[in-house]
Formats: C-alpha cells, sequence, structure tokens
C-alpha cells in the first residue's frame, strides 16, 4: 500500500473515532431516558390507555398468521421484541439500540453517497424515536421496516460493479421479499434508491428502477398473498391497525420519521445543483487573471469543486476537516454539545406525563403497589381513572375512610358512565369488591378491544377458577404457557390444578370464593344497591362496606348514611373518622331522634368546628364558599364544606 493511500485515510478514520463520542453520548443519554423516564414497563402493561401493543405466543399456529399478509414477518420479529418491555432496562436497550443502527444506517447511505457533511443530521431519526417513545407510542413495527429498508438502500448504494440489467433484476427479486416480509420497507428503499440513481445522474437506470419498484408489490401482493391492485399497495403503509385508532401527532411522526431521509437527501442535492448552476455563471467583471491567482490555477479551483459534488461517484467524498486542522476538533465538540442540548431538550418536552401517571398508577395498582400508585397519581390528579385506582389504593393503605373521593360525580366510584376504556378499570375493581361475575364480564370485554394481553388473561383465569370454571382456565393457563415471561406462573397454575383441582390453598382464589354475593346480579344497578348486595351476601365485606359509605357521602344522602354508619365497625378502630363525625352532626340537625346519632353523638370538637365553619360562611352571603379563602384553608377537606357547596 502506497504512502499516499494510507494518508488518504487518516482523515476518515479520525472523523470516525470523533464522530464515535458524540453518538455513545447521545445513545447513552436516550438509553437513560427510556428506562428511568419513560419506563417501558408502563408501554408493555398499556393500563387501558395503549390498544394497539401486540401480543407473541411460541408455536407456529401463531406464526402461521402472520404469513398471510405482507410485511407479516416483520410484525412478527417486532411482536417478540415488543415484549422485552416487561423489564424496563431490557426494552430500554431494545428500543435504543433500534435507534442506533437506524442512525447507523443513516450514516452508511449518506457516506455512500458523498454527503458527509449532513452526519450530524442522522441524530434527527432517534431523535424522533425519542418524542414517539416519549408519548407511549407502540411503533416497533414501523421502525423496524425503516431499519430494513434503509439497510437495503445503503447496500444498494455500495453495490457498484454489476450491470444494469442484473442490477435492477435484483432490486425487482429482492423488493418482492422485502414487499412480503416489511412492506413499508419497499417504500422507503425505493425512495432511497430512487434519490442515489438520481445523484449519480443515472436518468436511463432510474426509468427502469421505478417500475421494477412498483411492479414490486403488485407481484408479490397478487401472487403470494391473492390481493387485489388497491390491497397490495394498501399494505405499504407503515400501520398495520385501523387509521382511526392512532392519533394524528402519531401519524405525523411516523410518517415524517420515514420520510426523513429522502426529503434530506433531495433538499440537499437540489442545493448542490444551485450551487453548482451558480458556480459555472462567472460574475460580472470576472477576469481569467483573477482565476490565475488561485494557487494551481483554474484547473485546480474545477478539481476542489468536484470533490465536494457526489457527481464524481468516488468511494472517498471529500471531509472537512483533516489533522493538523484546528477547527475539526472544535467542531466536533460543539457538534457534541448541540446534539445533547437538542437531545435533552427534546426528551424532556416529549415525555407525556399525564399519560405516564394514567398508565403508572394502574401498573402500580396490578402489582399491589399501593403507595407507589398514589405517588404516580399527584402528576394527574384530575383524570377519573387515576382517581378511580386512588380510592382502591386509599381503601388498601387503610386511609378511605378518613379522605372523601375527589369525584365530580358519586357514581364514577364504579366508572358507571364510562364504557368501552373502563372495561379495564371496571375488571381489577370488580375483582376487589368480590364481585366476580361482573369482573368476569369486564374481563372479557376488555379482552375484544385490547387482545389476549397477558394481564387480561391472568386475571380471567383467576376469576374462572374463582367461579369453579376449571376448564376455561385451562385454557386461558395454557395461552400464557405459551407467552414469554407468562410461562412459570401459568405452568405453575397448571401442575397445581393437577394436585388439587379446588385450589384450596390459592389465598386470591379463597378471597373471592369467600366475598362472592350468592345470587347473581348482572344487571347493572346502582352503586348503593351493587355495594348492599354485596353486603346481602357477606356483611364483613370491609371494602363493599367503605365504599358505600363513601357513595352515600359523595351523593349527600344523609338519610341512607344514617341507616348504615353501624358498618363503620367493619372498618375498624376505636374512634370515628372525622369525617363521619362531621357527617353525623349534620344528621343530628336533620334527624336528632336517629338512635344511631343519639348512641354516638358527634364530639365537642367537631361542634366547635362546625360553628366556626358556620360563622366563616355567613360572612360569605350568598357568594359559593370556594370563593372565601379562609373557608378554603380552613375546611376545604372537611365534609362541612363538600355538603354546603354546589355541585
Amino acid at each position: 500500500m502506497s504512502k499516499q493511500a494510507s494518508s488518504e485515510r487518516l482523515p476518515a478514520a479520525s472523523l470516525y473515532r470523533s464522530s464515535l463520542v458524540p453518538a455513545l453520548l447521545f445513545f447513552g443519554l436516550s438509553f437513560w431516558f427510556l428506562w428511568k423516564c419513560v419506563d417501558t414497563r408502563l408501554l408493555y402493561h398499556g393500563g387501558g390507555e395503549i390498544q394497539v401493543f401486540p401480543v407473541f405466543r411460541w408455536g407456529y399456529e401463531f406464526f402461521q398468521e402472520f404469513l398471510r399478509y405482507p410485511g407479516g414477518l416483520a410484525k412478527y420479529v417486532s411482536a417478540f421484541l415488543a415484549q422485552f418491555c416487561l423489564h424496563a432496562w431490557c426494552g430500554a436497550l431494545v428500543l435504543t439500540l433500534q435507534a442506533w443502527l437506524i442512525f447507523l444506517c443513516a450514516r452508511c447511505f449518506l457516506r455512500a453517497i458523498g454527503a458527509e457533511r449532513l452526519r450530524w443530521s442522522c441524530f434527527g431519526l432517534p431523535l424522533l424515536l425519542m418524542v414517539l417513545h416519549g408519548g407511549y407510542t407502540y411503533c416497533f413495527a414501523a421502525v423496524n421496516e425503516l431499519l430494513l429498508g434503509l439497510g437495503l438502500a445503503c447496500v444498494h448504494a455500495r453495490w457498484r460493479s454489476a450491470q444494469a440489467w442484473l442490477r435492477y433484476g435484483a432490486v425487482l427479486f429482492f423488493g418482492s421479499i422485502l414487499y412480503a416480509t416489511a412492506a413499508s420497507a419497499l417504500v422507503i428503499f425505493g425512495a432511497l434508491a430512487t434519490v442515489y440513481e438520481l445523484d449519480q445522474r443515472r436518468w436511463r437506470q432510474t426509468l427502469l428502477l421505478v417500475p421494477s419498484l412498483v411492479l414490486a408489490p403488485w407481484i408479490a401482493g397478487r401472487r403470494l398473498f391473492g390481493l387485489s391492485s388497491a390491497e397490495a399497495f394498501a399494505a405499504l403503509r407503515p400501520f398495520v391497525w385501523k387509521v382511526d385508532t392512532v392519533s394524528e401527532r402519531d401519524l405525523l411522526l411516523v410518517y415524517g420519521l420515514c420520510s426523513f431521509m429522502p426529503l434530506l437527501i433531495v433538499v440537499w442535492m437540489s442545493g448542490l445543483e444551485i450551487k453548482r448552476q451558480f458556480l459555472k455563471r462567472p460574475k460580472s467583471g470576472a477576469t481569467l487573471t483573477k482565476a490565475s491567482r488561485v494557487p494551481g490555477g483554474k484547473k485546480a479551483m474545477i478539481k476542489r469543486t468536484e470533490a465536494t459534488s457526489t457527481r464524481t461517484g468516488s468511494k472517498a467524498p471529500m471531509l472537512e476537516s483533516t489533522p493538523g486542522n484546528g477547527r475539526g476538533p472544535l467542531r466536533v465538540v460543539a457538534g457534541t454539545v448541540c446534539v445533547l442540548v437538542a437531545g435533552g431538550t427534546v426528551m424532556y418536552f416529549s415525555l407525556d406525563r399525564g399519560l405516564q401517571a394514567i398508565l403508572a398508577v394502574d401498573f402500580y395498582a396490578s402489582q399491589a403497589m399501593w403507595p407507589q400508585a398514589l405517588e404516580a397519581a399527584r402528576a394527574n390528579p384530575q383524570n377519573v381513572y387515576v382517581l378511580n385506582t386512588v380510592n382502591r389504593a386509599l381503601y388498601h393503605t387503610g386511609d378511605l375512610k378518613d379522605k372523601l373521593p375527589l369525584y365530580q360525580s358519586p357514581a364514577h366510584l364504579l366508572l358507571l358512565d364510562h364504557d368501552v376504556r373502563a372495561h379495564w378499570n371496571k375488571a381489577d375493581l370488580y375483582l376487589d369488591l368480590g364481585s366476580v361475575n361482573m369482573a368476569l364480564h369486564h374481563l372479557t370485554e376488555a379482552l375484544a378491544f385490547y387482545g389476549e394481553r397477558p394481564y387480561l388473561l391472568r386475571r380471567l383465569a383467576i376469576a374462572n377458577l374463582a367461579l369453579g370454571n376449571i376448564e376455561t382456565a385451562k385454557v386461558e393457563l395454557r395461552s400464557l404457557a405459551r407467552t414469554p415471561f407468562h410461562r412459570a406462573w401459568a405452568r405453575d397454575y397448571l401442575r397445581r390444578l393437577e394436585l388439587d383441582p379446588a385450589l384450596s390453598q390459592d389465598a386470591e382464589v379463597a378471597r373471592l370464593r369467600r366475598l362472592m354475593p350468592l345470587r347473581d346480579d348482572l344487571v347493572p344497578m346502582p352503586p348503593d344497591l351493587m355495594f348492599k348486595s354485596l353486603l346481602d351476601s357477606h356483611a364483613d365485606n370491609r371494602m363493599a362496606s367503605e365504599y358505600l359509605l363513601s357513595y352515600l357521602l359523595l351523593a349527600k344522602d344523609l338519610k341512607g348514611l344514617a341507616e348504615n354508619l353501624w358498618r363503620l365497625d367493619l372498618a375498624g378502630g376505636a374512634n370515628r373518622p372525622a369525617l363521619y363525625d362531621e357527617a353525623v352532626l349534620l344528621i343530628s340537625k336533620n334527624a336528632p331522634n336517629d338512635a344511631y346519632v343519639m348512641a354516638h353523638p358527634p364530639s365537642p370538637e367537631t361542634r366547635q368546628r362546625f360553628q366556626r365553619f358556620s360563622e366563616l360562611a355567613k360572612a360569605c352571603g350568598r357568594n359559593p364558599l370556594s370563593s372565601h379563602p379562609q373557608i378554603v384553608r380552613e375546611f376545604g377537606n372537611s365534609y362541612f364544606f363538600y355538603y354546603f357547596s354546589e355541585s
């Protein structure tokens, strides 16, 4: 190897090493963001908000379903990779690797066409991915297809020696395979391959390439899958779910992700073409003597111009910096700082904290991590589903009887005014209350909307086991046994069923059987009747008792509350909670001869607080109580304030 050849490679190696540092820092930051901030466990769990997250099961029968439509193989691989989101660090690693591979493919393609100056723009692709992940958007399939399209485009750009007919025959052949395995990747590959051929000024080859790319989906769609022409080309979209299940924001981001590279290169090529045309025209007053003043004369000037153009077809494009040029390291440092600042800013503002709170509260509740659920609820305290789970958490931590649920309507206590989305939350709520039949109904409805998600299957299996539907439960357990990460749990239950079909030693099944109502009430009822039905069957159902009293407080039903205050004894505790002591005082004003009130009068402290409240309320006149800051400060959390406030 000559000394000249080795010296030409030094700038490229130096540039590669200098660009490695910002990439490592950026993707290290991305991994931390996905692990600690996004928490991919929330994406996997879904929490009733993420409807399109895929299921995955081992076995040929499940795999065969993906061979029936274009792009099915990529969807199968994406569904498998998505399961790693169950573990936060593992899911973050998978997502970071996807972003890193896309970044490398984009860099490789830019290097192949001599657009090394655009290398910093390659960070735009992983930044868009972080925006999607920060919004808890499932886009594994679209990302993997983008990666395949970029990878094949890099191969096409570096395959220079083949004859024209062989080159474009291969495009037709591999394009058909790409369409069958990852349909939308064909669009990305076709756009980049076309742009590359235009960059090389191969006009006739481009005219051959475009028909080849159009024929590929038509041939593969009709021959392999039996699709009509319209169906074959419709499969090129990067989504497998219906458009109405994807938000407009997610659509724009994914399509922007797919079109980022082709648009970037087209803009760059247009700028070069404009610059080349501008350089062809000599400026007014220019003379040949000016050109001769350039070192090397006119020929050297032309050579430098050609070196910066991509029309030369050179495999080693001209680089911006060389060893010894002091501006090279400075540019790398400045670029690294800009990338990290841009990345941190995008990640910070892209994180959907409201949605994150909904997902986190439901996830922690599913794991019986009640203190963590209450802490996560602070980020979105007005969401009705968050509040519903907060009430469950307050019950399990023993604080429900001390706090008034923050609902706008008493019916929200059971989510009676919410249908499709609420099935997810209703199922857990009714299982907690012991109403197994109602829970089974909502779990079945949720399964129809969200698919056979492992979490739903686990809850269904428990409900069927409690009801004695052993064979149905075995079907669900066998399905779970073929899923990653849930096999041990399902097999353990199947083994225990063989030894003890009644599962007499299972604590959760025993609890549900003990609290299950004696009569079947599947007809929707008002909350108070629902709770009374549970209590008529099992008076020791402490959760139903506390929920009934909370509902009566919210409904301002003092008469019904007076009839059920004796149930406070089920909640335990020597002293009556202040919230109910205030309610007893209000009952005594309306019904002074009530038996419970006479036997358990309000405390003197409560009477003094009511006296103080009455004095402040008189000062308000006809104005709402919330307009008086002193009342809000002293009595904002009291039942006095809630009962007399307009709502």
